[in-house]
């Protein structure tokens, strides 16, 4: 009766781990509060489970053994980084910020191919392609260090002053010229009537929609990845 007395006073057991051994956890502890959890996220690829080094680890055929040996710890360390990012989110938006130039590199070239290939018929040169997205991707790096600096000034300035309306004004015409300024120099530089520029210019704005969304999905993980 002592015992089942001293049972009910110490109320419910911990739920047994996988190995056996009562949870050392206190009772509503968080997985993403785990130290020793390799995956508290719960990231999963390819799958239902989520992914855990030794249990169920991330598999590219074509890597090979060392290929995926090395996968996985990449993947380990984001799981890992992705507790100091929730938790020091400033870090990562500074390391985001100083991939975005190496990520932009890297499009550059694809951006490159791609007007190469919208242009297949006019028989320029694939250096040519690359000279004017060098130019085009300028334009938009100063465009939105522009933009930037015009916010910033906003915040500056009281609101409803004429001032803040001058600026915001200033501001939208910054937006509206970026686009603007692309489709002229495109139809100055092809020399092609407004119905195939435009029409080529839709396919090319829409394609580097989903080039740049790539881009920032790569950003965030090589940012996971060496944060």
């Amino acid at each position: 009766a002592d015992l089942e007395q001293a049972d009910q006073d110490a109320g419910p057991a911990s739920p047994p781990t996988p190995s056996g051994a009562p949870d050392p956890r206190p009772a509503g502890a968080s997985r993403v509060d785990d130290p020793d959890d390799p995956n508290p996220h719960r990231l999963t690829f390819f799958g239902s489970r989520p992914w855990h080094p030794e249990t169920n680890p991330l598999r590219v055929d074509w890597l090979g053994v060392d290929g995926n040996r090395w996968l996985n710890a990449q993947v380990g360390v984001i799981a890992t980084n992705l507790q100091t990012a929730r938790k020091h989110p400033d870090r990562l938006v500074n390391q985001m910020l100083a991939k975005a130039p190496q990520v932009l590199f890297v499009l550059l070239p694809v951006f490159a191919l791609l007007l190469k290939l919208m242009f297949l018929f006019k028989r320029r040169l694939y250096m040519e392609h690359l000279i004017v997205a060098l130019h085009s991707h300028s334009f938009l790096g100063l465009s939105i260090l522009l933009i930037a600096a015009l916010s910033a000034l906003a915040a500056l300035l009281p609101e409803g002053s004429a001032g803040l309306r001058l600026v915001g004004l200033v501001e939208g015409l910054a937006w509206a010229w970026i686009p603007l300024n692309l489709l002229i120099a495109h139809k100055r530089i092809y020399r092609q009537g407004w119905f195939f520029t435009l029409l080529k210019f839709s396919v090319i704005g829409l394609c580097y929609t989903v080039l740049i969304s790539l881009g920032m999905v790569l950003n965030v993980v090589l940012s996971l990845a060496t944060l």
